[in-house]
Order: C-alpha cells, then sequence, then structure tokens
C-alpha cells in the first residue's frame, strides 16, 4: 500500500489540475491511499471524493504562508510508518517549496 499526496496549489480545470484528476482516477485505490492538498477552493472536490480521495483545501494564498498548516497535515496523512509514501507537486514553484518542507 502506497500513502500519495498529490500537492497542487491552484487545482482547477486547467492542465495540470486535469492530469491530477485523471491520474487519480486511474490509480489502483486498493494498492494508493491518495491525498489532495491544495490552496483554496478545489475544482475537482466532489469527483475526488466520489473515487475515493481525500481532499484538503487550506485558506491559504501563498504556498510560503501555508507552508506550517502543510507540515503537520502531511505528518498527519504519512503517520502510517509501515506503507510507502509519496510526496508529489506539479507546479514549479510549488517543487521548489515541497523540497523545502521535507528538508
Amino acid at each position: 500500500m502506497f500513502d500519495v499526496i498529490f500537492f497542487l496549489p491552484k487545482f482547477s480545470y486547467s492542465g495540470a489540475g486535469n492530469s491530477t484528476f485523471r491520474l487519480c482516477k486511474n490509480l489502483n485505490k486498493k494498492k494508493y491511499k491518495i491525498s489532495i492538498i491544495s490552496l483554496g477552493v478545489n475544482s475537482y472536490k466532489s469527483e475526488l471524493q466520489k473515487i475515493g480521495c481525500k481532499v484538503y483545501e487550506l485558506k491559504s494564498k501563498s504556498v510560503l504562508r501555508a507552508m506550517f498548516t502543510i507540515l503537520p497535515l502531511v505528518k498527519k496523512i504519512f503517520y502510517n510508518k509501515i506503507s510507502k509514501k509519496l510526496f508529489i507537486s506539479a507546479h514549479h514553484h510549488a517543487i521548489v517549496f515541497s523540497i523545502m518542507f521535507f528538508w
């Protein structure tokens, strides 16, 4: 079992949002426990929840300001020490901050 977190600051009906949604939809839910973290409103929230994903919408407009909310949330999601963990970010600036989060 893999714990997977997708971090997409702006999860909307766009390229990265659409690609991430399709990936989540096609992953085997018996092998992957999927969580989504986004800043603000997630346009795909209801569709993601229907396919078994947990969606977290943070009330921040900046990735840097949300860092202190994201870190405890990621620790909470990854609490199970046995499963394998995967953190994926799709926007360039979010990737840089993701590296900073886990350093």
